[in-house]
């Protein structure tokens, strides 16, 4: 299975990095906006699953798109809605966001756009349960 991560922290990264190799998974690492669009177009068809952090470097969204950001806590978000649904609804099911701004999301978007996208808080879950998360959803 092969996953997109947009996470700027790298220990949270080398944390599902180390799970990979034990569950069959390979991890392609963003740690920018820029660079999770560049990974999406170019392997959008090898890619199983979406793990997003929402709070990550806006560095590739539009001037507009970074007014939208809350002051970045949801830039990931916007990357979402803007790049990854607009290409094809389906992914909302192969997408997980695992942030500390879950509630700050939850609060500012309906849940008809949330609807088929796992919410994860970062306070709340372990990277073990994320990666349950991401076995079930490979089923």
């Amino acid at each position: 299975m092969k996953i997109l991560i947009l996470e700027d922290s790298g220990s949270i990264y080398e944390s599902f990095n180390d799970y990979a190799k034990e569950n069959n998974m390979e991890f392609i690492k963003a740690n920018k906006i820029s660079a999770a669009n560049d990974v999406f177009n170019d392997q959008k068809k090898y890619i199983d699953l979406i793990l997003v952090d929402l709070n990550v470097l806006p560095s590739g969204l539009l001037p507009n798109e970074v007014d939208q950001t809350d002051g970045g806590k949801l830039s990931g978000w916007i990357w979402l809605k803007n790049y990854v649904l607009t290409e094809d609804i389906s992914w909302r099911n192969k997408i997980i966001i695992y942030s500390e701004y879950v509630t700050v999301l939850k609060d500012k978007i309906s849940r008809g756009e949330l609807l088929g996208i796992e919410l994860m808080e970062k306070s709340k879950h372990s990277i073990e349960d994320v990666i349950k998360t991401i076995k079930a959803k490979d089923r």
